[in-house]
């Protein structure tokens, strides 16, 4: 790893831009260039490209919703988007959409007999 402070060099940064555009993990990214992940999400925040993965992940989101919404489950979303299943209901109901099954969780057993 470099020194503390140690200044990135235009062909450090033209490596970072490429890298990240092509999806490679921040962690990744400092490993190849011997830098920490820290220094590289701080970089990346300064040039402005953090903001791109903000509009990538709502971009996907936006795209499981109206899969959940069209009928596929959870559990098959899971395996395509590599993300955990309560994940993804909870999602939907963050958008105001909630498939209604099951018993509201404030009505105990006894009361809904």
């Amino acid at each position: 790893m470099k020194p503390a402070f140690q200044r990135w060099t235009r062909r450090e940064c033209a490596e970072l831009e490429r890298l990240w555009r092509s999806n490679v993990s921040a962690n990744t990214i400092g490993k190849s260039l011997d830098r920490s992940r820290s220094s590289v999400l701080g970089k990346l925040s300064r040039m402005g490209l953090l903001c791109i993965e903000r509009d990538r992940r709502k971009s996907r989101d936006q795209q499981i919703v109206a899969r959940y919404i069209d009928g596929e489950t959870a559990r098959d979303l899971s395996a395509v988007f590599r993300l955990h299943p309560a994940y993804i209901t909870q999602l939907a109901r963050d958008h105001g959409y909630n498939r209604g099954a099951g018993r509201p969780r404030h009505i105990s057993k006894r009361a809904a007999a």
